[in-house]
């Protein structure tokens, strides 16, 4: 919402109590909204604070007349209003360990205020995952929804979760996933005689939905680490 201040002066001897009548043309009809009288003091100054606070996307017009006294006329002012793409509602941190799963509860607010609303929710990090669905009813202005995230390799990745109406409005976080590096898996005991090699099956699973390879890599001290980027199911 943004608000503006319309300045009101007096310079009579006594207070005036300046009235408002606002009219939207636009829908929804409380787009523009303020007090409906302010007294100004004997020789003083005020102000009259307009809000514009609109639901969605789109141009809003209306009208403003503030009457002195009582008078059936006063003075008008045309309303204009642009509201533009919505900023994120909130950012999100989230600090977990790679290959671990992380449930995160956020607070998302409802779009109409306080009409009932469902929700489909996305996500664009392929590691979150949770309910596609979410319902608020009426009366309802925020609901608690519980993600689960499992990130595949430590880092930080940025990331966003829009909820979306069927009309197309939407409400959208911004997420930042802190993921430490996983601990070792296994410790292996592996013996073998001298210039003989020695086979170790090792099994592994991917927890991602897309295909790959698999990297083997091993120390100077003789350990192993074997990384599972993407390859479906076990080898």
């Amino acid at each position: 919402s943004v608000t503006q201040d319309i300045p009101l002066v007096n310079s009579s001897d006594k207070p005036i109590n300046i009235t408002a009548k606002i009219t939207c043309q636009s829908s929804p009809p409380a787009c523009f909204t303020g007090v409906h009288m302010v007294t100004v003091s004997p020789f003083g100054q005020d102000v009259y604070s307009l809000t514009f606070s609109p639901r969605w996307l789109g141009e809003y017009t209306g009208e403003l007349v503030l009457s002195a006294g009582g008078a059936s006329e006063g003075n008008v002012y045309t309303l204009k209003g642009n509201a533009e793409d919505p900023l994120a509602e909130a950012h999100l941190q989230v600090n977990c360990t790679a290959r671990k799963s992380k449930k995160q509860s956020i607070q998302v607010v409802n779009l109409t205020g306080a009409e009932a609303v469902d929700y489909t929710v996305y996500s664009d990090l392929e590691f979150v995952s949770g309910r596609d669905k979410l319902s608020l009813l009426s009366g309802v202005e925020t609901a608690n929804l519980d993600l689960m995230l499992q990130p595949p390799t430590s880092g930080v990745t940025h990331g966003s979760l829009t909820l979306m109406t069927a009309s197309g409005r939407y409400v959208w976080y911004t997420l930042e996933v802190h993921s430490a590096p996983p601990s070792f898996e296994e410790e292996i005991s592996v013996e073998a005689e001298v210039r003989k090699a020695v086979i170790v099956h090792i099994s592994l699973t991917n927890p991602t939905k897309k295909n790959d390879g698999v990297q083997g890599f091993h120390g100077r001290r003789g350990y192993l680490r074997v990384v599972l980027n993407t390859t479906r199911g076990g080898r």
